[in-house]
């Protein structure tokens, strides 16, 4: 299903800023339906994808904002960035 945070390089050799990166794998597919042939799920996987792609970042948006709304303050009190906040206001 998903995999960890890899390092991608761009071609100047800088870390590209992605995180969270998602693949999709037929055993993803099989885990589900493991009656279906590799072919089969390559084939839904294949057709799905334009619209895999358009919820994992509907949803992507939504579970982020709530895990932000949830932790900021949290966050940048234990990140120091808080005190930071407060001075220059």
């Amino acid at each position: 299903m998903s995999e960890k945070r890899q390092d991608y390089s761009n071609d100047d050799g800088h870390e590209n800023e992605w995180y969270a990166v998602t693949r999709w794998h037929v055993d993803d597919i099989k885990r589900f339906r493991p009656e279906w042939s590799d072919d089969f799920c390559a084939t839904v996987l294949s057709t799905m994808e334009n619209t895999f792609q358009e919820l994992l970042i509907e949803r992507g948006n939504d579970i982020l904002d709530c895990m932000i709304e949830g932790s900021e303050k949290t966050w940048l009190e234990e990140w120091g960035y808080l005190n930071e906040t407060e001075e220059t206001n």
